[in-house]
């Protein structure tokens, strides 16, 4: 089948038919860290890179609680965050109800660590220093037929540049084989 192109009424058999190739650049992984045992509950990433527009954390693995983030070992009250998610048959949603010491990166709900979860984690504008850090985080998990999706939203308010994210399951599990990878995200031209 001929696809023509609507930029200069040529034909071709590619869709890519009078432009250029893309190539996914923008992404680019900047450390990874994989659990060898399941005796402590926190991850972190440190030095991290002042280059890029913005930061997504990509999580898998099985947890014992909710985790959370800190940012630039930043422990004062100057978190928020907000959650809503649901599981088929029930809707949740909720706030911080007010300052608290860490924002909210994935819930466990009522997995109980027997189920693996996926998490993105995206920080944006984590270099501009005119703004507090906002975060957008989206997780869940499949429990045999059942589970549960969330989305959430953090903020830090802070106008401090982002050097450092400490990961941690509110003092419980993280099971060896969970998985941590940071990535920096190229501003658009």
């Amino acid at each position: 089948m001929a696809i023509r192109s609507l930029k200069n009424n040529t034909f071709s058999r590619s869709l890519l038919v009078g432009n250029a190739r893309f190539v996914p650049t923008s992404f680019e992984k900047i450390a990874t860290h994989i659990r060898t045992s399941s005796s402590t509950s926190a991850v972190e990433f440190t030095n991290i890179p002042q280059t890029y527009k913005h930061l997504q954390l990509r999580i898998t693995g099985k947890f014992g609680s909710n985790g959370h983030l800190r940012l630039n070992s930043d422990t004062g009250s100057n978190y928020n965050y907000h959650f809503l998610g649901g599981d088929g048959s029930t809707a949740f949603a909720g706030n911080s109800e007010g300052s608290i010491t860490r924002m909210l990166a994935w819930g466990s709900g009522n997995n109980d660590g027997t189920y693996p979860q996926s998490i993105v984690c995206d920080l944006l504008d984590y270099t501009d220093t005119n703004k507090y850090t906002t975060g957008r985080f989206l997780w869940g998990w499949d429990k045999n037929g059942s589970g549960a999706v969330w989305l959430a939203s953090g903020l830090w308010r802070n106008t401090n540049a982002v050097t450092s994210i400490y990961i941690d399951a509110n003092e419980a599990t993280i099971y060896t084989g969970a998985h941590f990878a940071l990535y920096g995200i190229k501003g658009v031209a």
